[in-house]
C-alpha cells in the first residue's frame, strides 16, 4: 500500500512543494519514512488524485502502479499520471494533457483537465474521469482514455461526458467486477458538496 502526497514546508512561499511517498505492508498499521521522489516525477508539481491509484491486471504493463492528478501552477495546469513498474522503488512521468491556452490564464469555457480519478477497463485502457475546470463546452465531465498504461492520453480520444453534470469539483470512479462503472460526484453544475446522504 503506497501513500503519494506533496509537503510545502513553512513558510510555504510561491507554492514550492516537494512530492513524497511512503509505504505500508501491514495494512496501514505503519508506514515507512516518506521518501521524496520529486525529481523523478516533475520538474513542476503534482497534485495527485483525489482518488485512488491503481494496480494493473492487464497487459500492456500488467502489475505497473499508477497514480494521476494535475499539474502547478494553475496557468500551466492539466492531467497526467505517474506510474511505476518496479512496485513503487521509481516513478516516471507520464505526458501531461495541459489547458489550452497553455501557459496563460484560463478563463470560463477554456479546455482544462483537472483533480482526476482512474480505473483500469477489461480490455487493458486506463479510462481517466476529470474535473472540467473552466466549464469548456459544457459544466460536464471529461473522459480521457490511455492505451498504454498511463504514458500518454491522447486527445483524440478525450470525450465530454455530457449526462455527468459536475460544478467543477472532485469526483470518484470505480469498477465493479470488471462490468460495471461506478461514478459519484454532487450531480450538479452549481453545487459542490453533497447535504444530505443516506445509508441503506
Amino acid at each position: 500500500m503506497f501513500f503519494i502526497f506533496n509537503f510545502c514546508p513553512l513558510p510555504c512561499i510561491n507554492r514550492v512543494y516537494a512530492n513524497y511517498i511512503t509505504e505500508s505492508k501491514d495494512d496501514g498499521k505503519t508506514w515507512s519514512v516518506p521518501r521524496n521522489i520529486s525529481s523523478m516525477i516533475s520538474s513542476f508539481m503534482y497534485d495527485g488524485g483525489p482518488s485512488l491509484g491503481i494496480q494493473k491486471k492487464h497487459e500492456p504493463h500488467k502489475g505497473r502502479l499508477i497514480a494521476c492528478g494535475h499539474t502547478e501552477p494553475l496557468i500551466r495546469d492539466g492531467h497526467f499520471c505517474i506510474y511505476s513498474d518496479d512496485h513503487g522503488k521509481t516513478w516516471t512521468k507520464g505526458q501531461p494533457v495541459f489547458g489550452i491556452p497553455y501557459n496563460e490564464s484560463k478563463h470560463t469555457g477554456d479546455f482544462l483537465p483537472d483533480e482526476t480519478t482512474i480505473v483500469e477497463l477489461p480490455n487493458g485502457d486506463v479510462m481517466a474521469n476529470a474535473r472540467n475546470q473552466y466549464h469548456f463546452h459544457c459544466r460536464c465531465r471529461f473522459t480521457l482514455i490511455s492505451r498504454d498504461g498511463g504514458e500518454t492520453f491522447d486527445r483524440r480520444l478525450i470525450r465530454m461526458n455530457e449526462e455527468l453534470l459536475d460544478s467543477a469539483v472532485a469526483a470518484g470512479l470505480a469498477i465493479y467486477n470488471e462490468e460495471v462503472l461506478l461514478f459519484t460526484n454532487p450531480n450538479s453544475t452549481t453545487v459542490r458538496y453533497v447535504e444530505n446522504l443516506y445509508f441503506l
